[in-house]
């Protein structure tokens, strides 16, 4: 979690996990705009407009 909030960016991510409670527990303390659980971010669609999270 450290990690991923330490980013200047706050765009996506992807959480591998067994528990998938544990991992939506974990993202709703990661400052990221779209969190993937179990899945890849390489689904996303490159041309919708997303501009992330204000990380401040």
């Amino acid at each position: 979690m450290a990690i991923a909030n330490s980013s200047d960016y706050g765009l996506s991510l992807s959480i591998l996990t067994a528990d998938a409670m544990k991992g939506l527990e974990l993202a709703q303390r990661i400052s990221a705009g779209l969190v993937h659980i179990n899945d890849q971010t390489v689904g996303d669609e490159a041309v919708v407009p997303f501009g992330g999270v204000v990380l401040r």
